[in-house]
């Protein structure tokens, strides 16, 4: 009787210094759960705050253009009867300051679609990463998560952050995609 009490109580020990353990080891996660859980939500309120630039600076472009395009069109056109075969710089003049503004305008708004992106990105990986903790925190309680599957699961969740949205590719502006196409004359074979 004594031998069993024995394993009892043994038994009983084990169990309180695996929940003593698990205990340890949530309260570990727990710090990173709520790390995690306010980064996503300064990312995603930074995204929703950028959202709103992005539509305020759509809205000014639009209404800008809506009142100036016509008066530049205008004067281009103004311009180009006034000159008629006379000559044709103040007309190449007026395209390439149409051509710059236009380029300015799309590289601001490129510039702000960029940042939007990268915040809506980190919120997301923040919130997954929050969403592992638990999880790996619940499957720890229970013992279903061997040592191996430990420290997979602690590598993927403790990965470093990326730094910002995925390298892009294409033509930094306008001009460059303009560049790029002029330069790509293939010189015609000779027979």
């Amino acid at each position: 009787m004594l031998d069993r009490v024995n394993n009892e109580a043994n038994a009983a020990i084990e169990q309180i210094h695996n929940t003593d353990k698990a205990f340890k080891e949530q309260m570990k996660l727990r710090s990173s759960v709520q790390y995690w859980n306010t980064q996503a939500k300064k990312h995603r309120d930074r995204a929703n705050w950028q959202k709103a630039v992005i539509i305020l600076y759509g809205s000014v472009i639009y209404f800008v253009g809506f009142y100036t395009v016509p008066a530049f069109l205008n004067f281009a056109k103004t311009t180009a009867t006034a000159l008629m075969g006379v000559s044709s710089v103040p007309l190449l003049i007026l395209a390439g300051v149409g051509v710059f503004v236009v380029s300015v305008v799309l590289w601001v708004a490129r510039i702000l679609v960029r940042v939007y992106m990268e915040e809506r990105h980190r919120g997301l990986d923040a919130g997954e990463r929050a969403v592992m903790a638990e999880t790996y925190s619940a499957l720890t309680s229970e013992g279903l998560v061997s040592e191996a599957e430990r420290v997979l699961v602690l590598s993927t969740l403790f990965r470093p952050a990326g730094e910002g949205s995925p390298k892009e590719e294409g033509p930094e502006t306008l001009q460059h995609a303009i560049l790029a196409k002029l330069l790509d004359v293939r010189p015609t074979p000779q027979r």
